[in-house]
């Protein structure tokens, strides 16, 4: 029979861990409700677009047979966004994404067709908090666990990614799945957090130096009973788990881009230089305070409020320290790798942060508890979960503050948009378009043409070589890309200008122009303009 004391502890550690897990679902439902489920832009094109290649059995999508394009770099213009001219295979185009979010919605894809690729990033991004109350519950108790859960499942930034087809939830969940079997006794953990650990390098190549905290972390653990010792079992295992999606990676970048060490994404050495730093230590710690709160200025404190809890307590203590140092190295690990990274200029390019995040988040927990810890007993939990409640108030006003709620309704302009060319636009038609280059391949199943990379000289020519082929070009444009249109073509192209009425004017703000109209409206002839509403259904034409 158990002593009223523990039964009462174990109790409340059922209550927090299912007050968790509830957290984590209702994190699933909000990306599965908000989610956008469209290949859209360049990056959730990319991971989409290269799903259906592994589909498909190819790593590199052709181009048509037998069209040449006469134009200067023909192959650039050919490559829709998120996607560039293959090095290895003439006349193909490569994915610029790691490969491996893209395998993972390959997996889902085969297994429940083409919808299901949209269900990985809301699944793990659950996973991830459930992870992080595992991970918080290990260093600090269960209270800590999900008052670290609520926070990560409220993140701004993490409610903006869990509704987007892109890797960086994919990423945090990965390795926070690392870093938990890390701390598991057995041979077993150590093997499944190698696996973790290789789906997280191919989902995030650039982050691969933070497999060494966790090998650190594997190796530190307790002598195993037998003739496997810890400084060769367990790290030789986690070894064998990692090493398979290190190969996969290696040959995949290999037959993509020509060489293991080359990305799709460019010239490593100016994707990462020093001269990085200085802009980037100015953008990401003010719109992680800004979006977080200085919640997270709690972190570095962490480990040594274990340190000095250990000394005047029983247990293992030095596992705990040692586990709040692999979390600190970690997420250092994570900022050193982007402020060396091009800068960018909007606050939600922190995504590329979100495997921190959580760590931070944990480690702010821990030490906020050990300054509750200074109250009454009575006032501990209450005071903890306040102060919490709080951030998370502010989190989610933060998150819609941001233009986070309204963002599946725009997003569902990219597929109603490739839906619309599929009915309209001849089969053999080319759109000429940027952003929406991807979507119109996908939806739309048209060839398009990176207007952006066509010499500026070549408009006209273009547009007559085209038709010449019995490909009819059109043009496509997003809100603002009209006026970049003119400014690259009008003065050296008669079409340059755009002087001519959209065939079609689709939602949010989106205009689609057929080149063919602009000799008939110029001579006096009526040209028709059908407007569409967001859902496909057009209100009329005029002329």
């Amino acid at each position: 029979m158990h002593p009223p004391h523990d039964t009462s502890r174990s109790r409340s550690q059922r209550t927090w861990a299912v007050l968790a897990a509830l957290v984590s679902l209702g994190l699933l439902a909000f990306g599965l409700q908000r989610g956008t489920f469209v290949a859209g832009g360049s990056d959730s094109y990319c991971y989409v677009g290269g799903a259906d290649l592994w589909v498909r059995g190819v790593l590199l999508s052709p181009q048509p047979v037998g069209f040449v394009p006469p134009w200067p770099n023909a192959a650039l213009t050919l490559a829709p966004t998120g996607f560039f001219p293959s090095d290895t295979i003439p006349g193909a185009i490569a994915p610029i994404c790691p490969p491996g979010l893209s395998l993972t919605m390959a997996l889902l894809w085969k297994l429940a067709g083409p919808s299901a690729v949209y269900l990985v990033v809301p699944a793990l991004g659950a996973f991830a908090v459930w992870l992080t109350f595992l991970l918080a519950r290990d260093l600090d108790g269960p209270l800590s666990g999900f008052l670290a859960a609520a926070l990560v499942a409220t993140s701004p930034i993490m409610l903006y990614q869990i509704i987007q087809p892109m890797s960086d939830v994919p990423a945090a969940a990965w390795w926070l799945a690392a870093l938990v079997l890390a701390t598991r006794p057995g041979i077993a953990p150590a093997i499944l957090s190698g696996v973790a650990t290789s789906a997280a390098v191919l989902t995030r190549p650039n982050l691969a130096p933070l497999m060494l905290a966790v090998l650190a972390l594997v190796a530190a653990r307790p002598r195993l009973p037998g003739a496997m010792s810890k400084s060769v079992g367990r790290p030789v295992a986690f070894v064998a788990g990692m090493l398979p999606g290190v190969a996969a990676l290696w040959w995949i970048q290999s037959a993509l881009y020509g060489s293991p060490f080359r990305s799709g994404y460019g010239d490593p050495g100016q994707l990462f230089n020093l001269a990085h730093v200085w802009p980037n230590l100015q953008r990401y710690p003010r719109w992680l305070l800004e979006t977080h709160t200085p919640i997270l200025c709690l972190a570095p404190a962490a480990p040594f409020v274990i340190r000095t809890r250990a000394r005047g307590a029983r247990g293992d203590g030095g596992r705990a320290f040692r586990l709040s140092i692999a979390c600190l190295t970690m997420a250092a690990l994570v900022f050193a790798s982007y402020l060396v990274y091009l800068p960018f200029d909007a606050w939600w390019y922190i995504r590329f942060l979100l495997p921190a995040i959580p760590l931070l988040v944990i480690l702010s927990i821990i030490t906020l508890t050990s300054v509750v810890s200074r109250l009454a007993p009575v006032w501990r939990a209450p005071a903890s979960l306040a102060v919490v409640l709080a951030v998370v108030i502010f989190n989610i006003h933060t998150a819609g503050s941001r233009g986070l709620f309204p963002f599946r309704e725009s997003e569902q302009r990219f597929a109603e948009n490739g839906t619309y060319i599929a009915s309209r636009l001849p089969d053999r038609a080319v759109v000429l378009t940027t952003w929406e280059s991807g979507s119109v391949r996908f939806y739309g199943h048209r060839l398009t043409i990176m207007w952006d990379s066509l010499d500026p000289v070549w408009l006209d020519r273009a547009l007559s070589f085209l038709r010449q082929e019995g490909r009819p070009p059109y043009l496509l444009f997003e809100t603002g890309e009209e006026e970049q249109f003119r400014d690259r073509f009008a003065p050296a192209n008669r079409y340059g200008a755009l002087d001519w009425p959209p065939m079609a004017q689709l939602p949010f703000g989106v205009r689609l122009y057929n080149p063919a109209d602009r000799d008939r409206y110029l001579a006096g002839e009526p040209v028709s303009s059908e407007r569409v509403w967001p859902g496909g259904k057009a209100v009329g034409r005029r002329q």
